[in-house]
């Protein structure tokens, strides 16, 4: 099998890339998450995909139905979503993806206090894919030359696009999603007090969108490190902190942890130890 390569000039940077002429395997995230690691500068995922567009189908104008290649995407999130959309107009493009949406992730904690967000940062794919198949399952196995779902179905490709990402136990279907975000605020909306264990990025705005609409409510964040936003510089953490304690009904506890069992599901959310970044939402009366 030949295989060729090309490099790309990324913002002063080159990033060699190589596929092979037949068929190839392409991993965005993983590469993308390499430039970031070796700390290209102003690295942009858009224009990393705008560089594999044009190495691998030439011109950004519309191609011909019948010169297409036939590009499967596995994963409907961030990475495969992007991939899918900017290739629709230069590929047979099939999207396979257990649910029937992408979520736009950085809404999520939004959604919880305003559930009605949701109907617009959670998109189906029908409503942004144009042209592009979608085949509604998991993708169990791949070979040279196809992939196999769940549902048995097999999709041939000449080249594959894996964005798999996290583990996904979610709902499948926007409604059911939506529905988990109106739950969610039913529980904050009955409590007297809520809690929020993990003081990373994800614990702070939900804090924070649980202050602003329900600026009555009781909260405490719960923090083990020794100050909020560990991955950023000092000033920020002091100027959160300084924000969060001036909010009359908000306790911020650092250098400890809620060692009580509660047992808890963010629905649709994965809860994984990722620097404490993500946040464990208790609504209970204390």
């Amino acid at each position: 099998m030949l295989a060729c390569s090309k490099n790309y000039l990324l913002h002063d940077k080159y990033l060699s890339l190589s596929f092979s002429s037949e068929s190839c395997l392409l991993s965005l995230v993983d590469c993308a998450k390499s430039c970031i690691y070796m700390k290209f500068p102003n690295f942009s995922f858009s224009l990393f995909v705008s560089s594999v567009l044009s190495f691998l189908f030439g011109s950004r104008e519309e191609v011909p139905m019948a010169e297409r290649k036939r590009v499967v995407v596995v994963g409907g999130g961030v990475g495969g979503s992007l991939v899918a959309k900017n290739l629709e107009s230069h590929a047979d493009v099939t999207l396979i993806d257990p649910k029937e949406y992408y979520e736009v992730p950085y809404a999520q904690m939004r959604c919880i206090v305003e559930p009605s967000m949701a109907e617009r940062s959670v998109l189906k794919h029908s409503e942004y894919l144009k042209t592009a198949h979608i085949v509604q399952s998991a993708a169990e196995s791949v070979s040279g030359s196809e992939v196999v779902t769940e549902s048995g179905e097999r999709v041939p490709f000449d080249f594959l696009v894996i964005t798999t990402g996290t583990t996904y136990s979610g709902p499948s279907t926007k409604a059911e999603r939506v529905k988990l975000y109106e739950a969610d605020k039913e529980k904050i909306v009955a409590a007297d007090h809520v809690l929020v264990i993990g003081g990373g990025p994800v614990g702070v705005e939900l804090v924070g969108e649980i202050v602003v609409d329900f600026p009555d409510k009781k909260v405490t964040l719960v923090h083990s490190g020794k100050r909020l936003l560990e991955f950023l510089g000092t000033k920020v953490s002091d100027k959160t902190l300084k924000w969060l304690q001036s909010k009359k009904n908000v306790e911020v506890i650092l250098n400890d942890r809620y060692k009580a069992h509660i047992s808890l599901q963010m629905h649709g959310l994965s809860i994984v130890d990722l620097h404490e970044a993500v946040a464990y939402l208790a609504a209970f009366t204390i």
